[in-house]
């Protein structure tokens, strides 16, 4: 686990860390979130409108936290994550998963993230069983709800390669995702 930044600065710093890693459009999803802020721990959901980031859109999902992060459900997503998994997100509970595994690593980058109330930054792979491997980098970001407490995140993610080489890249079935490098900002 990697400390904590603590501004918006301190976040570009983690994400600029090793040569080669700095990913610009993440840096501008984090400085998107940062001016929602607005003093406040969490931007409300309503701030979020998707067209904001049109810029990067096929590359960012949102999913809805539901009863405190007990079950998840994903909103909004791109025809990237078809891709990379499969199959159509969009819509369905995480309760709901076939793959418990699949379902459980995607748990590892939410519930930190709704327990802590702030957005987390990771560097990942997705693995198939076959040794295929695509890695990226992805910041996962909380909105609040009417009552102050997450209730919506905003996952943007950059991989090492374009889509039509994911196609030819990804192996069989869904990959699980081994997370590599964490860190967090602090809004306020």
């Amino acid at each position: 686990m990697q400390p904590v930044a603590k501004d918006e600065e301190a976040m570009e710093a983690v994400m600029l860390a090793e040569p080669g890693h700095a990913n610009t459009n993440l840096i501008r999803v984090v400085r998107y979130y940062s001016a929602m802020t607005g003093g406040k721990p969490m931007p409300h959901r309503d701030c979020f409108q998707p067209i904001d980031l049109h810029w990067l859109f096929g590359h960012f999902y949102t999913v809805d936290i539901l009863n405190g992060g007990a079950d998840y459900r994903f909103g909004y997503s791109g025809p990237f994550w078809s891709v990379i998994y499969g199959i159509d997100l969009s819509g369905r509970r995480m309760s709901e998963m076939d793959n418990l595994l699949f379902a459980q690593d995607l748990r590892a980058l939410y519930d930190p993230v709704v327990a802590q109330r702030r957005p987390g930054y990771y560097r990942c792979r997705l693995s198939w069983q076959n040794g295929r491997y695509i890695a990226h980098e992805r910041v996962t970001i909380p909105f609040a709800g009417d009552d102050g407490l997450p209730s919506m995140l905003l996952v943007a993610a950059q991989y090492d390669r374009k889509i039509s080489e994911v196609l030819c890249s990804k192996g069989c079935g869904l990959p699980r995702l081994e997370i590599c490098e964490t860190g967090y900002l602090d809004a306020a």
